[in-house]
């Protein structure tokens, strides 16, 4: 009942074809990749991204300060905002290009705040460029003059929305909108202490609301079953319209392939372990990445490389994999279950690749995932998967 992770790439062409962004995934039908947020705002363009990406390049040539950054890439048609704490340190960057918001982040960590000053040596010094960089950051959350105030009518909206939900009810909807699917055994401990009750409670009004859909699915042959939580069409809506404008997360609604359920329902123990252990060392997590969204922002552009000549192909994949923050192991992209985007207690922004080993994982797979950094869990140390890590002195956390 776990998915195969030999051919991810194959099988994303498969359902990008097939998809109708409109529809809403049946439990038969897809990894749900229709339902996520990113469709539903304005759709950016591997086109679009490119000229965001390619116009950036071009203004980080030479070094400049970001105030002379900012300034050629606003003459290349594209606004540069950023984000500062109160400190004057600069944290985060969006890109506009017409009506087009994209962070930083999407386009790759070369493009993040921190990416702009480490790889493409854009100079921020905060004597020099903090009160030009702040006073941008406040002309984007102040209302222009003359207009309504931008963040009015979706804080009204947030209202509306989240009307007759408490706390509880809220967190839920927004867990299992990032995660796709959550059992319920494992939400009861991540956000209820365990009360089953109460968190039977909660789920039991959201359902009767329309919000969430709940099922039970078969784990293995002897009758063992999990029941599973996942966001309607309604429920997602919510969630987006209660995410901050530039939330770059993505929001996922309906079930995905039955023999997939069990092993995306583990994901969410996986990251509340993690993020655990980045918190307990001062840090905190912006932002969670599930493996479609990796696959669409990778696999899309490489299969348009594929009629290209071998040579032209790996240097096209490379390029791929480096705009991404990906790794290529034997030939191949390889990404992970989840990617965790978190700050630490300096302030740094960082990231943790994390993938969920299930037991029809075969060596090869788990060493091509270490290869490429990825910190491998498992649910259960024993059989096949125990054989596999104990053969070839791999490591895997093991989740309780």
């Amino acid at each position: 009942m776990s998915r195969d992770p030999l051919n991810d790439e194959q099988d994303f062409r498969e359902q990008d074809d097939a998809r109708d962004p409109g529809s809403r995934m049946t439990l038969s039908q897809g990894r749900g990749g229709s339902g996520s947020d990113e469709d539903h705002r304005k759709r950016a363009s591997e086109e679009e991204l490119t000229t965001i990406r390619e116009r950036i390049d071009r203004s980080s040539q030479g070094h400049p300060s970001v105030t002379e950054f900012i300034i050629r890439l606003a003459e290349q048609g594209v606004r540069a905002v950023p984000s500062m704490q109160s400190d004057g340190r600069w944290n985060g960057v969006v890109y506009v290009l017409g009506n087009l918001r994209v962070k930083g982040s999407t386009l790759g960590r070369s493009y993040t705040a921190q990416g702009l000053q480490q790889r493409k040596g854009v100079r921020y010094e905060p004597a020099r460029d903090r009160d030009a960089l702040m006073k941008l950051a406040g002309q984007e959350r102040a209302p222009r003059s003359g207009a309504p105030d931008a963040r009015g009518p979706e804080r009204a909206d947030r209202k509306r929305s989240m009307d007759g939900l408490n706390a509880d009810q809220r967190q839920t909807l927004w867990d299992v909108g990032r995660f796709r699917t959550i059992s319920t055994s494992d939400l009861s401990a991540a956000r209820y202490g365990n009360r089953a009750s109460l968190m039977e409670r909660d789920v039991k009004h959201l359902v009767k609301e329309g919000l969430v859909e709940q099922r039970t699915v078969p784990v293995d042959s002897k009758g063992a079953k999990l029941t599973v939580l996942t966001l309607t069409r309604k429920g997602r809506d919510i969630v987006r319209r209660a995410m901050t404008t530039e939330s770059g997360e993505a929001i996922y609604h309906g079930f995905v392939k039955p023999r997939e359920v069990v092993h995306d329902a583990a994901l969410y123990k996986m990251y509340q372990t993690e993020g655990g252990r980045i918190e307990r060392n001062g840090g905190r997590v912006r932002r969670v990445v599930l493996d479609y969204e990796l696959k669409k922002r990778a696999y899309s552009p490489l299969a348009k490389a594929r009629d290209l000549a071998p040579l032209a192909y790996a240097e096209r994949q490379l390029e791929i994999a480096q705009e991404n923050d990906l790794q290529i192991v034997d030939g191949r992209l390889v990404l992970p279950d989840v990617r965790v985007e978190y700050e630490t207690a300096d302030g740094e922004e960082r990231y943790i690749d994390l993938e969920l080993a299930t037991a029809n994982y075969r060596a090869a797979h788990i060493r091509g995932k270490a290869a490429a950094g990825f910190r491998v869990y498992a649910q259960a140390k024993g059989g096949h998967l125990a054989a596999v890590l104990d053969r070839h002195d791999l490591v895997a956390e093991i989740l309780g």
